[in-house]
């Protein structure tokens, strides 16, 4: 997984889980101020045998939108107090990452 809006310590941050026993992407905003209540959400997500997954995750502000595999899409408002911007890979030992890459974008309104 992975956890974006993030402070140093974790302490606050947005959190995209994969549970393939489950078959199920978790968006995880308990340790933040989220729109409504912090809460785990749950998206079904089933993996072919062998299948990797991919995560397209966007976070604009206190929007965050991501996309996994190009067949499930979640989005949340999600608030941190503390206004962290880290963003961290989260996984069991023996995990692959394989390819990361991130972007900054300009802004397409500079009010």
């Amino acid at each position: 997984g992975i956890a974006v809006c993030a402070t140093e310590d974790l302490s606050e941050c947005v959190k995209i889980l994969f549970d393939r026993s489950c078959g199920r992407l978790l968006f995880d905003t308990t340790r933040c101020a989220a729109e409504g209540r912090p809460a785990v959400e749950y998206a079904p997500l089933s993996l072919d045998p062998g299948e990797d997954l991919t995560l397209d995750v966007f976070v604009d502000r206190s929007v965050v939108e991501v996309f996994a595999n190009g067949r499930q899409a979640v989005c949340r408002r999600a608030f941190g107090s503390r206004g962290g911007t880290g963003v961290f890979l989260l996984a069991p030992d023996g995990a692959d990452f394989g390819e990361t890459v991130s972007w900054e974008v300009a802004p397409t309104n500079f009010y």
